[in-house]
């Protein structure tokens, strides 16, 4: 009898399983993300985002002071809280040991700058004024301190993607209802009465800053960042499916119907009611989550067409308003921002290919 030989079986060998990491979530991507970091850091970005709005766009009537003191004014309350949830957020990183600090050096020279503020309020002849500012004007340490404030909060705490995203959203957004109440008083229509610095009052396009200049400068900072976004709209590509186009657009004209004739109808109803002013830096809050709502727009192909056309729009306000200014200074500097934009673009084009 001849044994049969079992052949043995080669089972296949199974391919290994390779686990795909799934993305970090939003809140996992925040440095120290236990809730009172979160928290605080929330606190510094809103501050930041209200800063931006409603520090350009305010004013009051109940004051003699002038815009630019009413600026610096709630500039330096909104500096206070961000700095008091900027400290408390470096606190609880130091407590969870996930504070790290790099040597960057942008930040260093903002703090040196800062430094040498200080040093020249603390040997001036007239300390008093050299902390606070004048009445007129308040650009003292005060001041200078509460921008150096803003710098640090936004260069250390709003470093995500979509943080500068919303930040630069709002900052184009609250340049609509100035830009529009200049156009207004181009032709004659000034909802409020005259205010501001009564040297400059000849020229009539002053908008919220009471003085043509500021105004001027205010705009010429702006308008590379409008222009940039356009062209970030024009590069890139929807990600959601197509949506209704006709409610998408109708959605981006009501926020600018809104943001624009709802700032000048407060002030045109403040001017007979001045005690109004009170709610205004409420108001400009609210501005603010319409900012934040315009920037949730989807992403479709009709989004995208919307947004174009809003930013768009937009910059070619903002060009009006700042020719109408007659300010030779920032219509000046638009000829030493138009080389440094298109050798930006430039190079952006050839990272690109």
């Amino acid at each position: 009898m001849t044994k049969r030989r079992r052949s043995a079986v080669v089972k296949p060998a199974k391919a290994p399983v390779s686990k795909v990491a799934s993305p970090p979530s939003e809140e996992a991507s925040i440095p120290g993300s236990d809730p009172l970091t979160r928290v605080a850091d929330g606190v510094v970005e809103a501050c930041c985002l209200v800063a931006v709005v409603a520090v350009p766009l305010y004013f009051s009537l109940l004051t003699p002071l002038g815009p630019e003191t009413e600026k610096a004014v709630l500039l330096i309350a909104l500096a206070a809280i961000a700095l008091g949830a900027w400290v408390l957020g470096s606190f609880s990183r130091f407590t969870g040991a996930t504070i790290g600090w790099r040597a960057n050096p942008l930040i260093w020279s903002g703090l040196a700058v800062l430094a040498v503020y200080a040093v020249g309020t603390a040997f001036s002849i007239h300390p008093r004024e050299s902390f606070f500012g004048t009445l007129t004007r308040h650009e003292g340490f005060l001041s200078h301190a509460s921008y150096a404030v803003f710098f640090l909060c936004v260069a250390t705490r709003l470093r995500r993607p979509d943080q500068i995203r919303r930040l630069v959203t709002t900052l184009v957004f609250a340049s609509l209802p100035a830009a529009l109440y200049g156009l207004l008083q181009q032709f004659g229509f000034d909802p409020a009465p005259t205010f501001g610095d009564q040297s400059t009052v000849q020229w009539p396009v002053r908008s919220s800053f009471g003085n043509h200049i500021f105004f001027g400068a205010y705009l010429v900072m702006l308008m590379p960042v409008t222009a940039g976004r356009v062209l970030e709209i024009w590069e890139e590509k929807p990600k959601a499916a197509t949506g209704s186009r006709d409610t998408e657009l109708a959605t981006g004209v009501f926020f600018v119907l809104l943001v624009g004739f709802s700032y000048l109808g407060f002030l045109a109803v403040s001017r007979h009611e001045p005690a109004l002013f009170a709610l205004f830096p409420a108001v400009l809050a609210g501005y603010t989550l319409v900012g934040l709502a315009i920037d949730g727009l989807p992403d479709s192909v009709s989004g995208r067409l919307t947004r174009l056309a809003g930013y768009s729009l937009v910059l070619v306000i903002q060009t009006l308003a700042l020719l109408f200014t007659s300010a030779r200074g920032p219509l000046l500097a638009v000829f030493a921002i138009l080389p440094v934009f298109a050798l930006l673009v430039s190079w952006r084009l050839q990272r690109r290919r």
